[in-house]
């Protein structure tokens, strides 16, 4: 009898202090913590006017040379591609692509692909290069990648850069190299192959 009247005793109080500890969370919700951002464009939030201002086509480079510099193309839909040079002809590693958010002062950049050259041959580089070498008769490939990237990127403000001659760009520091804006519209960039 001793024993049922103590498991009775301990019942009760477990049963007292459930009911206290869901009264206690009905009253005074905690919030969810936030989940991992998905690495698909469609679910990136809603963007405030200094990221929809990232929109468009940016080049490590004020004015154009023989070729692209290299460039970040950022999407509305939170999709980015970015370019190595198109001068920097011994390059293998061409371009990445995924997702991209901004958080604070920071570019938030998962690569979910990239493009390599694989093969050919190094030669004497043409006149449009930067480099001395050139790779010649490469393939192309893009490597999908399984689990994307997270790549954290420094971000400045944007700001306006008056070049002279009646040309002002709008420019901005990513990983502490000055991009300007070439175009605000991503898909004017020319593509001449997969990536570059």
């Amino acid at each position: 009898p001793m024993r049922v009247i103590r498991y009775a005793v301990i019942a009760l109080l477990f049963a007292g202090w459930t009911v206290a500890c869901s009264t206690t969370r009905l009253s005074n919700p905690s919030p969810a913590p936030s989940p991992e951002p998905s690495y698909t464009p469609a679910t990136i939030p809603s963007y405030s006017p200094s990221v929809s201002a990232l929109v468009g086509i940016w080049q490590a480079s004020p004015s154009m040379g023989s070729g692209w510099n290299d460039t970040y193309r950022f999407w509305k839909d939170g999709s980015f591609r970015f370019h190595t040079s198109q001068m920097n002809c011994s390059a293998r590693k061409i371009g990445y692509a995924g997702a991209w958010r901004i958080e604070g002062q920071q570019l938030i950049l998962y690569i979910a692909e990239r493009t390599v050259i694989e093969g050919g041959t190094l030669a004497p580089a043409g006149p449009a290069c930067a480099t001395q070498y050139e790779i010649v008769g490469g393939d192309w490939r893009v490597q999908h990648l399984f689990v994307p990237e997270k790549m954290v990127l420094a971000l400045s403000e944007i700001t306006i850069d008056d070049l002279g001659y009646d040309l002002k760009r709008p420019t901005v520091f990513i990983a502490n190299q000055q991009y300007w804006q070439f175009d605000t519209d991503p898909a004017a960039y020319p593509e001449s192959s997969p990536a570059r």
